[in-house]
């Protein structure tokens, strides 16, 4: 009996050390290629934008770059406003150290137009360059500050604004460009007391469940290493099996083709086939709700303009372009079907939202002489055939672009020789 078992365990022991051998053998030739070849299993839905006919013009290598960069800093919390992007830097994106701040051609914190927004003015899809301040500095000349931020609403940018005035900062100029995030926060109808953010729900699920989670670190704290949870034991050997299982998996999935994925990132149904099916944003069907959210932003944007004009410095808002709005003038077959769902299901919401931001602009703007500040760039892209959005909101360069040269006929127009 001894004999048989001595038998097995020898076996098997030799059967984990083959395992073990053509595991790392996996690990080290993926890495030796995985840069080189770029396979079909290794897009996501943020990697598989880089595909599409807006970036044709680039090698496959240099357009995945772009979201491999976008999706490479971490984020922190970051006091009033939630969170920012940590320091980063490679060949598309880098993030400075001291404000999390995305840099531009022509980045500086001195005399120059600050540019708050959302991701779209963050840059996603693009590279340092070909961002929206980017573009206008590089028409203009112009010192720039980008100070967009992935999920940010328009209160976030107020904020924003004014942890920098108080710390003595002076802007020439200041840029707000919304309307794509705040209707998808404002409309949800998780949202019934207005302002939230995008991650409102999730910090307070954090901050609820501290007490617990303190506990179970405290009693880690005293655990005693010597006496080896049996639970402590089963995650061990889960993670070794989990790493060495892993590339085996990985040459299954890239044969065998994992249809879950596929399916994910599909984009064989042309848009016109698509239909609501889950209208999660409630402003299409509430008029009333579609006022209050549109009222929010135009709210926050004049508590802005208040602000700046006490201290002479002028203000620009504007009201920027979506796939939701104008929809059927533009190409969006090649989009994964995914985010042409999303478009569906999203755009009564926003035709409303933006329907109804105008009009409650000039009937507030009037009190704190402040009309002429607003411009409406819902239908920038109407006059432009080529592909330029990435999925239900973002654009690539070319739009970036578009956005830029406009805002400069704006702000210049109205500065004549500057400021």
């Amino acid at each position: 009996m001894k004999q048989i078992a001595k038998l097995i365990l020898g076996n098997l022991l030799i059967l984990v050390a083959i395992v073990s051998v053509a595991s790392l053998t996996l690990r080290f030739g993926r890495f030796l290629f995985a840069s080189k070849v770029v396979k079909e299993s290794d897009y996501t839905a943020n990697t598989i934008r880089s595909t599409y006919p807006n970036y044709a013009h680039l090698k496959s290598e240099e357009a995945l770059g772009i979201f491999t960069g976008y999706a490479g800093p971490s984020s922190s919390y970051n006091d009033f406003i939630g969170w920012r992007r940590d320091p980063y830097d490679d060949e598309v994106v880098t993030i400075e150290p001291t404000w999390g701040s995305r840099v531009s051609t022509g980045h500086s914190t001195e005399d120059a137009i600050w540019f708050f927004g959302g991701s779209t003015m963050w840059g996603t899809g693009s590279g340092n360059e070909s961002t929206i301040p980017s573009y206008y500095s590089q028409r203009t000349g112009r010192s720039v500050w980008n100070l967009g931020e992935s999920g940010f609403l328009s209160f976030q940018e107020l904020v924003e604004l004014n942890k920098m005035l108080a710390r003595g900062l002076i802007p020439r100029a200041v840029v707000f460009y919304d309307g794509v995030n705040d209707p998808y926060i404002y409309c949800d109808q998780k949202n019934l007391v207005l302002p939230v953010h995008s991650h409102s729900t999730r910090y307070k699920t954090y901050i609820s469940e501290y007490g617990a989670l303190k506990r179970e670190l405290d009693k880690v704290k005293k655990y005693n290493v010597s006496k080896l949870h049996p639970a402590a034991v089963v995650d061990a050997f889960e993670d070794t099996f989990g790493y060495m299982a892993d590339p085996f998996l990985d040459q299954f999935t890239s044969v065998n083709t994992n249809l879950g994925i596929d399916e994910y990132l599909a984009t064989d149904k042309p848009f016109s086939e698509f239909a609501p099916v889950n209208e999660y944003l409630v402003c299409g069907n509430r008029t009333e709700r579609a006022r209050e959210a549109a009222t929010m932003t135009v709210r926050t944007w004049l508590l802005a303009y208040d602000v700046l004009s006490a201290i002479g410095v002028e203000a620009y808002f504007f009201l920027q372009p979506t796939s939701h709005i104008g929809t059927d003038s533009y190409q969006l077959d090649y989009l994964i079907n995914l985010k042409k769902q999303a478009i569906a299901d999203e755009r009564r919401s926003y035709e409303a939202f933006y329907e109804a931001l105008p009009a409650i602009w000039r009937e507030l703007c009037v009190a704190h002489d402040a009309c002429d500040q607003f411009t409406d760039l819902r239908h920038a892209f109407l006059d432009f055939r080529e592909p330029l959005f990435i999925d239900t909101v973002h654009v690539s360069p070319p739009g970036n672009k578009i956005i830029a040269d406009m805002m400069a006929e704006v702000i210049e127009g109205r500065w004549g020789s500057g400021p």
